[in-house]
């Protein structure tokens, strides 16, 4: 696990069994970390982009999540990973943060306390035992991470080809009196 969490958390992780590294890697240490991994489960209800989803498909990693802001866009759920909904979203169906909707941060935070973070929780474990239990499951979306990192829309040639198209439309429109 790589998270900043509170030391009792990080105790009971140890108890389980389970490594947790801190936030700050070196690229070199979340490469090795990303190689010795089965999936990435990143249960997010409030981060707005996630590179991270990006890093775990580029290793062939399924990934478990949630339907908030961009990861749907990433993560093609029943192909590349698992998405569920999470118990709380900042956002609304027009993905665009809902500032009304809060009068304060304590009315957020109040929100977050009152949702069902367990059930949630259950979710994302049956998510993941169904990825370790099925491994034709986990072959078909692991093989569909690399593929997508390799030629969907957010893998390198794609992202090559619209910086080119920006490139030839600032040329285009560049020169004197433009």
């Amino acid at each position: 696990m790589v998270a900043d969490i509170p030391t009792e958390y990080r105790k009971a992780a140890a108890k389980s069994g389970a490594s947790v590294f801190p936030p700050r890697l070196t690229s070199g240490q979340m490469s090795r970390l990303f190689s010795a991994a089965d999936l990435l489960v990143f249960p997010t209800y409030m981060d707005t982009f996630g590179a991270v989803v990006l890093e775990a498909l580029s290793h062939g990693l399924p990934v478990v999540s949630s339907t908030t802001y961009c990861v749907p866009e990433m993560v093609q759920s029943g192909r590349t990973g698992i998405l569920l909904e999470p118990p709380v979203k900042w956002h609304g169906d027009d993905m665009l943060f809902q500032y009304g909707r809060w009068r304060s941060y304590r009315e957020f935070a109040a929100e977050v306390k009152a949702a069902d973070m367990r059930a949630y929780a259950a979710k994302v474990r049956r998510a993941v035992e169904a990825l370790l239990v099925d491994g034709a499951l986990y072959r078909r979306m692991s093989a569909n991470a690399r593929a997508a990192s390799e030629k969907g829309p957010f893998s390198i040639r794609a992202r090559n080809e619209a910086l080119g198209k920006v490139y030839e439309s600032c040329i285009a429109h560049s020169g004197p009196g433009q």
